[in-house]
């Protein structure tokens, strides 16, 4: 069967399928979507009734808290009158009847203004018979007045509310600076004419709900009710509603539903729920402080007949739609596939030619298909394609062999660069000591060095740097170094001058700001005595057979930095029998598989308890345990390490013996360190 009628016959199946899902999807999302605007109209309602009882119960409130502040201030006023009249009147030894005397003139003037007056005093609290009745009144904090009165005042006095009986009163304790604790003074106001003024409260939102739901016709909006706690209707804009009656349509329904609704708006405060219980559709929201439902209902036979009419008109319309679609598809996919019969015989085509060949590329023809669409896209790449080919064979053939070059030059910088190290033809020799050296540069080239020289018979030049890039640039730096270090101990002695020397060169002129760590030694091969200086490198370890130890002693930045850096140089001695191992940070940083470090600690730990007895093994020793601890990782940095051993003349050395231990460890060394060169 050809794709065209595949094509056809699947395309009339899908329109049939298509049509029954589609006619339900439609109802279904019609109906939906007339629910989803019901219930945003009657949530919309519904918090615009809400957001008015909040408003309207927030001013009253707010006038409440004004009165509460007038109250306060008012006893403020009263309490600096107070602690002025009694500097005048009261003094520290009072008499008992001037106390009296002046407790009761103030409390004449205050007993209008319902205030009432108590005093601590020499250990005892004054007041009028009707003020110590009060002492006893509980306070906000579970303790009561006279708790308060005799305690600390803070600075500024403090309010509390006090009850006792039905009787609520504010009370503001208070004392002067000087007299805190010795002269405390209680006002205490009777605030419990303000709980009628809640009532009133009550009764203005209850006006203002009912002028609201007059504004809100139910031939305008929806119909709303004002329920309280038991279901009564406060207010409604429904005419047929009086108020206080059982909310009369549905009743059942709204009382079976009562358990569902209170769940859900016990525990909200500003959002409205609505739902579908029953044959009702219905929004509803609480507001707490009230204890009052804001409620919406309307009758879900109102919305159901609305969409079926929707369904059909959008039935009829699916059908004709799909219909047209279907005939449309027959005629499109007979054209489209005419052309790719075309394109497939052309890629066929292609599939068998000599791609090489560009005469061959220009013989193959491309079905001409005009339209923009996917077919025409497909013809105009198959003929990109072609042209595209025949570029890119070019170009391939081009970079292997501009690659092939390249790897042959940086093959032969490798050699140029090894050969600017010394090997063991032109390394310094002496029955005295032992040098080994070890290099594995990360790329084809590395920034790693070190280098060996006499001075004179009796003085040996020990150095090791690590450049601060990798690659060919770190190369040629790294050669720059290794020949500038030569060149200035050929005229200077003093090693601190030599590095100034060298840093200062290589800081002159430096565009790319690269720079390298350094440590070097001018070790005396009689006495073991060397002078040294550190710039910034890793700190190099003296191996002997009781102890190992780090050279301590950081002499100066890295030379390249800073032009006029001074570096300081350190002391110290290799005793006959002892090692002197420098390495650089492609050792304590080599990482293995779970991103760990070979650390420092390793290094010494290899060394403690390394079986060797040259320098050549002590080299392998360290680079053995390195790969060891790498497994299966890469090398991440270049790996240096230098070895002087000087020799214990005591203690016969056999050059077989270093040649035996070296060829063992070389044997069990993984194909990872096949790469670098060895001294």
């Amino acid at each position: 069967m050809k794709l065209r009628t595949k094509i056809i016959l699947f395309s009339i199946l899908i329109a049939v399928i298509t049509i029954a899902p589609m006619m339900a999807y439609v109802g279904h999302l019609s109906g939906k979507t007339l629910i989803m605007e019901k219930k945003e109209n009657s949530s919309l309602m519904v918090n615009i009734v809400y957001h008015a009882l909040e408003s309207q119960y927030s001013n009253s409130l707010n006038q409440q808290l004004i009165n509460v502040f007038f109250i306060k201030n008012s006893l403020k006023e009263v309490s600096a009158s107070l602690l002025i009249l009694k500097n005048r009147n009261l003094k520290t030894g009072s008499s008992e009847s001037k106390i009296r005397e002046f407790l009761q003139n103030n409390q004449e003037v205050l007993t209008p203004q319902n205030i009432f007056l108590l005093t601590y005093f020499d250990g005892r609290i004054w007041g009028t018979a009707e003020a110590m009745s009060l002492t006893s009144a509980t306070t906000m904090n579970q303790t009561n007045v006279e708790y308060l009165l005799t305690g600390d005042s803070p600075p500024g006095g403090t309010f509390n509310i006090a009850k006792t009986g039905n009787s609520t009163y504010l009370t503001y304790v208070f004392s002067s600076m000087i007299d805190n604790r010795k002269m405390n003074f209680a006002l205490m106001k009777n605030i419990g004419t303000m709980a009628g003024s809640y009532d009133q409260v009550d009764q203005e939102i209850e006006i203002f709900v009912s002028e609201l739901f007059e504004s809100l016709p139910m031939d305008t909006v929806l119909p709303l009710y004002l329920l309280d706690s038991d279901f009564q209707v406060i207010s409604s804009n429904n005419p047929a509603i009086r108020e206080g009656q059982i909310f009369p349509r549905s009743k059942d329904m709204i009382l079976e539903a009562k358990e569902e609704i209170l769940s859900n708006t016990l525990n909200r405060t500003n959002k409205s729920t609505c739902t579908v219980l029953g044959a009702e559709f219905i929004c509803y929201s609480y507001f707490k402080p009230l204890k009052v439902y804001v409620l919406s209902m309307e009758p879900m036979s109102q919305l159901t007949a609305f969409g079926r009419k929707i369904f059909a008109g959008m039935g009829f319309i699916v059908v004709v739609v799909l219909l047209f679609m279907t005939l449309f598809s027959i005629a499109y996919v007979t054209r489209v596939t005419r052309a790719l019969s075309s394109v497939a015989s052309t890629a066929q085509e292609i599939a068998s030619a000599d791609l090489s060949d560009p005469a061959t590329l220009k013989k193959i023809s491309f079905h001409k298909y005009r339209a923009n669409d996917e077919v025409g896209d497909l013809t105009r790449a198959m003929e990109n394609m072609s042209n595209s080919l025949m570029s890119n064979i070019g170009q391939l053939v081009d970079t292997t062999a501009r690659q092939n070059r390249l790897e042959g030059e940086l093959g032969a910088a490798f050699d140029i660069q090894m050969g600017i190290l010394p090997n063991k033809n032109t390394v310094p020799k002496s029955e005295s000591y032992l040098i080994s050296a070890f290099i594995n540069p990360a790329k084809e080239v590395g920034g790693d060095f070190y280098d060996v020289f006499s001075l004179n018979d009796d003085l040996i030049v020990l150095t090791e740097g690590d450049v601060s890039d990798k690659g060919v640039p770190a190369a040629l730096f790294m050669s720059i170094c290794v020949t500038l270090l030569r060149h200035v101990f050929r005229h200077q002695r003093d090693i601190s001058q030599a590095i100034m020397e060298v840093n200062n060169c290589l800081s002159e002129r430096n565009p790319s700001m690269m720079f390298a760590t350094l440590f070097t030694a001018v070790l005396n091969v009689r006495t073991g005595e060397f002078h040294y200086v550190n710039a910034g490198h890793c700190l190099p370890i003296i191996v002997g057979q009781d102890r190992i130890r780090e050279l301590e002693g950081t002499s100066g930045p890295a030379v390249g930095v800073f032009e006029g850096s001074s570096y300081e140089s350190f002391t110290d001695t290799l005793k006959p029998g002892e090692y002197l191992f420098v390495y650089t940070d492609g050792i304590s940083e080599a990482q293995n598989s779970r991103k760990e470090f070979f650390g420092t600690e390793r290094i010494i730990e290899n060394l403690a308890k390394g079986k060797f007895n040259t320098a050549n093994s002590l080299v392998y020793s360290v680079l053995y345990g390195i790969l060891e601890f790498r497994e299966d990782a890469a090398q991440s940095d270049d790996i240096t390490m230098l070895c002087f051993q000087r020799q214990d003349p005591q203690v016969e050395k056999k050059q077989a013996e270093d040649d035996g231990v070296t060829a063992a460890l070389m044997h069990d060394l993984p194909a990872a360190a096949s790469g670098g060169g060895v001294l």
